[in-house]
């Protein structure tokens, strides 16, 4: 087992959760006005 086997899944990781929350970002800033 390399460190490139156990730095990899890590990364795809960290990649999705960044993802999901720019995603809840955009979704909580487009519906603020809407309840404001």
């Amino acid at each position: 087992m390399t460190a490139n086997d156990w730095i990899l899944p890590w990364f795809m990781l960290v990649r999705t959760m960044y993802i999901m929350l720019n995603l809840v970002g955009l979704f909580l800033s487009s519906c603020v006005p809407l309840f404001r």
